[in-house]
């Protein structure tokens, strides 16, 4: 799954912003800068320029500098972001009648369900590592829903865990009305951008989620400890050291 450039907005970056060290958009040529999260504030990897000024000079003349011009090139068609008019936020405890119908609902249709989906919502939002929680809203009705809860993975000896967060991806709905509008991975790429993590890890249909960057968490060094077929097990690295350093059992439940 690729990311909004900050500055020209195509799915250029290959991690979320706050961890796309060094990460420099083809299209635009803006260098991601990690410690400069301001629209106004002059960034170093930029030679001083805001963003709000690299924004202008791209719309003006296709870079964020004319001497760049040369090293640019038209987004691919895969990175032009898909029209979704939903409004993604966070879920508000005024939605959660609406949250349990609509997960209820959307798995009523799932190939994989077993029909607790709903209640496992209100399960997570009473766990202590609850992370975050995403509606997706148009015209006052909601059309998708997203969770992500912080878990342990214990990382080897020589590893030093406190540095690591890592969260689950469960559930994720969209109102059957709604699906093959990009909703879905929309709802994924937000949560990504919002979450203070290393990675994202959930169980899932590896046809769909390879589709948004997701890979096999085996495959890529972890242990299976989750009772699932070992090509069920994914994970979304969200920084580039991940598949060096960060190895562990994970138990999703």
């Amino acid at each position: 799954m690729n990311y909004p450039c900050p500055c020209c907005g195509y799915l250029t970056a290959r991690y979320p912003r706050q961890n796309a060290v060094a990460d420099i958009c083809p299209v635009c040529f803006w260098e991601n800068d990690v410690f400069s999260p301001g629209e106004d504030e002059p960034s170093d990897e930029n030679h001083g320029m805001t963003l709000r000024q690299g924004r202008a000079a791209y719309r003006e003349i296709g870079a964020v500098r004319g001497d760049f011009l040369v090293h640019v090139r038209p987004p691919l068609p895969e990175e032009i972001p898909p029209e979704i008019p939903d409004t993604i936020r966070p879920a508000r405890k005024e939605d959660f009648p609406a949250v349990y119908e609509l997960v209820k609902t959307a798995f009523q249709t799932a190939r994989v369900s077993d029909g607790r989906e709903q209640d496992f919502v209100e399960e997570l939002r009473r766990r202590e590592g609850f992370s975050l929680e995403l509606v997706a809203e148009r015209a006052g009705v909601l059309t998708g829903h997203l969770m992500l809860t912080e878990i342990e993975v214990p990382c080897v000896p020589e590893e030093e865990p406190q540095y690591w967060r890592f969260v689950m991806l469960a559930p994720l709905s969209v109102r059957l009305e709604d699906r093959g509008r990009g909703l879905g991975g929309a709802l994924m790429r937000q949560a990504a951008q919002r979450a203070e993590a290393n990675a994202i890890f959930l169980v899932g249909d590896p046809d769909y989620y390879g589709r948004y960057g997701f890979e096999n968490a085996v495959e890529l060094g972890f242990t299976n400890a989750s009772g699932v077929p070992d090509r069920y097990l994914l994970v979304l690295p969200l920084e580039f050291t991940l598949k060096d350093r960060a190895k562990g059992a994970v138990d999703l439940h």
